[in-house]
């Protein structure tokens, strides 16, 4: 089931029903135990409204207490992530429950970064001090975050709206190529598995290193195969378009699978650029 979602839309967009069906049949699955199951440990979605994101992340102590959030799901945004939480690094608590945002940033990351413990360290090193301090959880995944923020920093001077866009993307690059090269220093002989999202709201960066993700692009407001609604807000006279992400297809329409190893890049056009991290 989806653990890791989010879109960009040139028109104000609601949550599909189909991700909030398939986020309660993750916990309902995870609730059914078995020996190779990992529990869910929080839950949580970010929607932009104008320019300011709103996070909504709620730690989960047994299965039972999970519900998507109404407000989030019926908000219209331009831009949205969630994320289901089966924790690997950080206990339950809401401070490591994603995504995580930081001035007008929004992050989440499905996945492990392999020998994080050891190499922690080396990457808080990396980090700019006000990032550092920033940090409030235990998760490799906020340190993903801030590493990511560290680099957009000191390569665009700001990681504000008007940091350019090409900085934005090398930087996502930048993170995803040094957190595998400090994981091969490491030891490690496993490739870290990062499927990662980030936004402004302007713009979106996606990974796919290990596991599956998946994209679809919209060119039309599509009508909701399971309410029979719309969840587009026309406000204005310009096409629809809209690209989403998501660790499984959560719709009948035409998903397609991300490659292994690609950064794919959404600009604020909602043009697609797909890249291969470098070291």
């Amino acid at each position: 089931m989806c653990r890791l979602y989010g879109f960009l839309a040139s028109q104000p967009t609601r949550v599909d029903c189909a991700l909030v069906r398939s986020q309660q049949a993750l916990v309902r699955e995870q609730g059914m135990g078995g020996r190779n199951r990992v529990p869910v440990t929080g839950w949580g979605a970010a929607v932009f409204r104008s320019d300011e994101a709103i996070v909504y992340r709620t730690p989960l102590g047994t299965q039972e207490s999970f519900s998507f959030d109404s407000e989030a799901a019926a908000t219209p945004t331009h831009a949205f992530v969630a994320h289901v939480r089966a924790g690997s690094s950080g206990r339950a608590d809401r401070r490591n429950t994603q995504p995580f945002e930081f001035q007008g940033w929004v992050f989440a990351h499905s996945g492990t970064i392999e020998n994080f413990l050891t190499l922690r360290r080396e990457l808080m090193g990396e980090l700019n001090p006000e990032f550092r301090r920033a940090i409030q959880g235990t998760t490799d995944s906020e340190h993903a975050f801030f590493l990511f923020l560290s680099y957009l920093k000191r390569s665009a001077g700001s990681i504000g709206g008007d940091a350019p866009i090409h900085r934005i993307h090398d930087s996502f690059l930048k993170t995803v190529a040094m957190l595998n090269e400090m994981t091969g220093r490491s030891g490690s002989k496993i490739r870290s598995r990062l499927l990662l999202l980030a936004t402004n709201r302007r713009v979106m960066l996606a990974c796919r290193q290990g596991g599956k993700l998946f994209r679809l692009e919209r060119d039309r407001a599509a009508v909701c195969t399971v309410c029979g609604e719309s969840h587009t807000v026309m406000t204005a006279e310009a096409p629809y378009r809209c690209v989403a992400f998501a660790t499984e297809p959560i719709s009948g329409e035409d998903w397609t699978e991300v490659p292994e190893g690609r950064v794919v890049l959404v600009d604020p056009d909602l043009a697609l650029t797909d890249s291969v991290p470098t070291a």
